[in-house]
Parts: structure tokens; sequence; C-alpha cells
């Protein structure tokens, strides 16, 4: 055991050697190459260094020589002194340092952008560059980076560069709403929306766009004035967008937003709503979007009941998509439509004629966990429970046939906890018991009396109506027997 301790420490202590040997014969390497500068001139100083990039640690402060020589009025001299930055830039060791001093340099961003006019090393440069912003620490990013990006975004032509600014202006967004923000008062937005008019967009358009999503969007949400020039975009990529990643982004944009009530109008336009009612029948559409899509919905119904012309329409589309859904997205739409059909009640009567609406409503299968079994079949009691208020005896006699005077009873069993429930099957009760009198017996008025609560005073109201149809059948039923 000590032996083959003492074979480790030796082992360790030649790598150690070895490693300090490295370190003293670049640190020569260098010092001859500064040496060597007192005898040449810049170009071939420079020319020297970038040649020893690739086999040597580069001393730190030789950046700072290299981005001199960068400004030097020689052509020669300033492109090798990019090349070096270049090559720094690329390199796993000296990149981060390299980046921080390009970018707290001062006068460099307007330096490059003129110089990447003539100079393809220098928009390689920008390119490479602006990969690194993330690793730079927060304070040089705020004080520094993001001016150098907006002033870069504003000025540089070359659509490759504008590319991979647009690419780090959205993953420094997205790493921090403080980053988001610095941008949004920069005026990134109406910077961003100008490109739109630029030569060769279509080169940049999906960064573009993706961009000012990623602005929009991400919680807490930020300050409406600075996004709103950007609504137009975020709306016209939900409608006509055909990329899945920008359009579910447009998506939350809008849901997020119109989460807010404060800013819920600008976003709840009525082409936003027939927009998502036409998502429904896209089948190809991915739960995500669907969900997405029903969310915009359901706000809309609850906020304005005047942005949903047809509402037979609307619940039929919604029935037709449910069969291919998953069972969460079922439970929504059962939710949905149950919202639908409490705040149109006068339109109950009309869906009822839709078979569509009945046969969807009867194929709400049972699969999936026990969790969205219950929450599925509760769905399907409310939306029962919700039917039978007004359906008329011609269309009750084949309900009946199929079931649905148990699956209300199911309704009013002891287990059931939701208020709302029993007192929308307690209404729907009382109409049938007023257009099908055979269902009237002891066994549902003891049911119905084991509700009777004196905290609540609308399942109280209901119970006593269907006690006082009982009683008066019951009294009916003796006169006549007499």
């Amino acid at each position: 055991m000590n032996n083959f301790k003492n074979k480790r420490d030796e082992y360790l202590a030649e790598i150690k050697r070895r490693k300090k040997q490295e370190i003293l014969t670049k640190a020569r390497t260098v010092n001859s190459l500064l040496l060597k500068k007192k005898e040449t001139n810049n170009c071939q100083y420079s020319h020297e260094v970038v040649s020893k990039l690739e086999e040597m640690t580069f001393d730190g402060s030789e950046i700072g020589k290299l981005l001199e020589t960068a400004y030097s009025s020689n052509e020669l001299e300033s492109f090798y002194g990019f090349v070096g930055i270049y090559k720094l830039l690329c390199s796993d060791i000296w990149k981060i340092r390299t980046a921080e001093a390009l970018v707290t340099t001062p006068n460099i961003t307007s330096y490059l952008i003129e110089q990447s006019k003539n100079k393809p090393i220098v928009s390689e440069i920008i390119f490479v560059l602006s990969f690194e912003f993330l690793v730079l620490e927060a304070m040089v990013v705020e004080k520094y980076g993001i001016p150098m990006l907006i002033e870069l975004a504003t000025s540089i032509k070359d659509s490759k560069s504008l590319k991979s600014i647009l690419w780090a202006i959205s993953n420094l967004a997205c790493d921090s709403t403080v980053y988001r923000d610095r941008f949004l008062e920069s005026n990134s937005v109406r910077i961003i929306l100008r490109m739109a008019y630029a030569e060769n967009v279509e080169e940049i358009y999906e960064v573009m766009i993706s961009v000012l999503l990623q602005l929009c969007s991400k919680v807490p949400l930020p300050n409406f004035e600075l996004i709103e020039p950007a609504l137009p975009i975020i709306f016209s990529c939900m409608k006509f967008n055909q990329n899945p990643t920008q359009r579910n982004k447009a998506l939350r944009v809008i849901v997020n937003n119109i989460s807010d009530p404060r800013r819920r109008s600008k976003f709840l336009g009525e082409d936003v709503i027939s927009v998502s009612i036409e998502y429904l029948n896209d089948e190809s559409l991915s739960d995500d979007l669907f969900s997405q899509v029903l969310t915009i919905l359901l706000i809309a119904l609850r906020e304005n009941s005047e942005m949903l012309h047809s509402v037979p329409e609307y619940i039929s589309v919604l029935l037709r998509s449910i069969k291919k859904r998953s069972e969460a997205i079922k439970i929504r739409i059962c939710y949905l439509v149950k919202e639908t059909l409490i705040k149109f009640p006068e339109q109950i009567g009309i869906i009822l004629k839709n078979p569509i609406f009945i046969e969807s409503l009867f194929s709400l299968g049972y699969e999936g966990n026990d969790h969205d079994i219950s929450r599925l079949v509760t769905g399907k009691k409310y939306l029962f429970a919700l039917v039978v208020q007004k359906v008329e005896i011609n269309q009750w006699k084949e309900l009946k046939e199929r079931g649905v005077f148990q699956i209300l009873e199911e309704g009013l069993d002891s287990s059931v906890k939701e208020e709302d429930l029993v007192l929308l099957t307690l209404r729907g009760i009382a109409n049938l018991m007023l257009i099908d009198p055979s269902l009237l017996n002891e066994g549902l008025m003891d049911k119905v009396r084991g509700f009777i609560n004196p905290k609540t005073l609308g399942i109280n109201h209901e119970v006593t109506k269907i006690l006082n149809i009982f009683q008066e059948h019951r009294e009916g039923f003796l006169l006549n027997s007499k």
C-alpha cells in the first residue's frame, strides 16, 4: 500500500514539474516576442504573435497590444491585430477575457462598425463575440455589453453579423428579466422592427421574430408601452407563421398578457378570437398549442360575450376536436363548454339539435389515470346537468334511453363535493320532472331532501321546488285515482 502511495506521489510531482517547465517556456516565448518588437515593425510583430497563438497560452497583457494594433492606421497591421483578436475569441482559454477586453474598450463598437464594411474578419469577430455575452459578468453586460449590442444592431448591415447580434439579444433576454428590461428601455423593439424594412430581410426574419417574442413573453411581464409597437408582428405571427415554435411563443405572449386585466383589451381583439376558433379545426395542432388556444377562448368568454358571435358553431367545433386530444385537454374542453353554456343558457336548446353535441358527450372516454378519469366524469355530469335544464320532451326520450338520468342521479351522490354541480343537477331534474312524471319516486326524493342545508340557499330553493312538483304530482295522481 505504501509502495503504491509513493509511486502516486512521484507521478503527481512529475506532472507539476512538467507544467511548471511548460509555463516557463511559454513565458520565454512571449518575452522573446516582446524583445523582437523593438527590432521589427508592428506588422511583423503582430504576424508572429498570431502565428504563435495556436501553440502557446497567450499572455493576458497582449490582448491590449493586439487591440492597439487593430486600431493602427496601417491596413496590414490592423488586419493582423484583428486576426489575433479573432483567434483569441475562438480559443477555449482566452475567449472570455478577450470578449471582456473588447466589450470594455472605449469606442471599440464604432470602430468595429466602421471596419466591418471592408474587413470580413471584423464581421467574424462580431459573430463569435455575440456568443460570449452570456458568460460575461452581469455588471459588464449591463454597463458595456447591452449598449454595445444595441449600437451594433442599429448600424451593422451584414446579415450574418445581424443574425448573431439578434441571437445574443434573445439569449440575454431569456437569461434574465433585468437584461430584457434594459434592452426594452434602450428602444430595442423599434430598432428590431426597423430591420423588417432592410434589404435581405428574409435572411434574418425568423431570428427577428424570435427576438421580439422573447422580449415580450418572459414573466414578470414587461412594461406594456415598451412592447406595444410589436403587437402587429405578434398577431401576424399567430395567424400566419408556419413555424410551430414561434406560433406557440406568439400564443404564449397573448395568453400571458390577457391574463393581466390591465392589458387584456389590447390583446383580446375580435381578430384574435376568430383565429383561435379556426385553430380548433386544425387536427395537426399540438396539445400544447391547443391548450394555449383554449386559454385565450376561456378568458375571452369571461371577458366579453359579444366576441363569440356563433356560440353553437363554436361549441360544435370544440366538441369535434375532442376525440383526438389527451385526457387533460378533454377535461379543459368539458369545462370550457360548461362555462359557455352557463353564460349562454338560451343557446342550449339550439345546441341540443346538433347531433355532434350529444354524440360527443357520450363518446367522452374514461382512459388515463384515476385523477383524470374522475375529473372527466365530473365534467360530463356538469354538461348533462346543463343540457337537461332546457331539454324538450321529444329530445328527452333518446337521452333517457341512453342512461342520462342515471348520470344525473350520480351527481346527487353523497360523495359529490361540488356545490355548483349539485345545484345544476337539481335544476335539471326539476325540468325533467315537468316533462316526464315517470321519474318521480320516493327514492329520488330522499336523495333530494339530503341536500337541505341552511347555508346553501340556492340549493334549498331548488330542493323545495322539486319537492313541491313531487307533492303536486302525487296529489294529482291520488285525485285522479279516486
